[in-house]
């Protein structure tokens, strides 16, 4: 079920009437207290994530033509209140290996100086990347960084995050500020919208903006065990945790632009990512994940 990302008033009171309540009730065998409690909504519908051909053969292309971790943010907009597309796949400069992105926030900041002029950098609505063959749980550092972004957003905002690899599973979350609610994974839809693109070309500018870290010295493994921060990025994955496979692909005729993101998209920081487990070897089949999600 989805969940709330602020206390409102009402679930203040809630919170604090079921917390007395439980005081009355508690016993303690060492002096200690401690009390939790999980808000989630009984609204059972879902959410959606439609994609243009053009931004879903984009991030498959990045998924498969890169055997490093890669970058990127989604163009869209939200079409009504629970349904969200995304247009165009964005890549930005960053610094990879197998197993961790750096953004370069010098590079950053000139790549959104010099598109200035390009309307789809006011759009920028969501945040991906991707764990090659590992796991789609989202690191620490992962976290960590969705909540830096999670506060710059005003309350009228919503933003995207999604974490892939090359068998197409994934993590997803929405969060959405304005109706003040949180899906992920099983409560969120995926769709194919209409759509052309040019892979070659795509695929071409984005080797322009990733550049493969080169090791001077010894090789260091993290070993999961952590992370540290480090001037624009951040190292260290602990893996683990359950994995998101794609449900059963809808297709959505293509609408008009119902509202605008605010502003111009400036969140996000660099980070590093780590995942433990490898896959099966057929994650390189590029046609067989195409035919596993759009179930063919």
């Amino acid at each position: 079920m989805s969940k709330p990302i602020k206390l409102t008033p009402e679930l203040k009171q809630q919170a604090v009437q079921e917390f007395a309540k439980a005081l009355s009730e508690m016993k303690m065998a060492d002096g200690k207290l401690s009390y939790s409690k999980n808000f989630t909504y009984k609204n059972e519908e879902k959410a959606k994530i439609l994609f243009t051909p053009t931004a879903y053969a984009k991030m498959v292309s990045l998924l498969m033509a890169f055997e490093s971790e890669v970058a990127w943010h989604g163009v869209g907009e939200r079409m009504d209140e629970k349904t969200f597309v995304i247009s165009d796949i964005l890549v930005y400069p960053q610094t990879v290996t197998g197993t961790t992105v750096d953004m370069d926030t010098e590079k950053y900041a000139m790549w959104l100086m010099e598109n200035d002029e390009d309307d789809r950098f006011n759009h920028i609505i969501m945040q991906g990347h991707s764990h090659v063959k590992m796991q789609t749980s989202p690191s620490p550092v992962d976290k960590n960084h969705q909540e830096e972004i999670l506060a710059q957003l005003t309350d009228d905002m919503y933003y995207i995050f999604m974490i892939w690899n090359k068998r197409l599973e994934h993590t997803t979350k929405i969060y959405d500020l304005q109706n003040n609610t949180m899906y992920e994974d099983n409560e969120i839809e995926y769709g194919i919208m209409d759509d052309q693109c040019d892979l070659d070309e795509f695929i071409d500018e984005a080797n322009k903006q990733v550049v493969e870290h080169k090791y001077t010295g010894g090789y260091q493994y993290g070993g999961g065990s952590g992370y540290q921060y480090s001037g624009g990025g951040y190292s260290g994955y602990n893996g683990g945790g359950g994995k998101n496979t794609t449900p059963a692909v809808t297709t959505t005729p293509t609408s008009k632009n119902k509202t605008k993101q605010k502003g111009k998209s400036d969140v996000g920081s660099g980070w590093k990512g780590r995942g433990t487990e490898d896959m099966d070897d057929d994650a390189s089949d590029y046609y067989g994940t195409q035919r596993d999600f759009f179930n063919t």
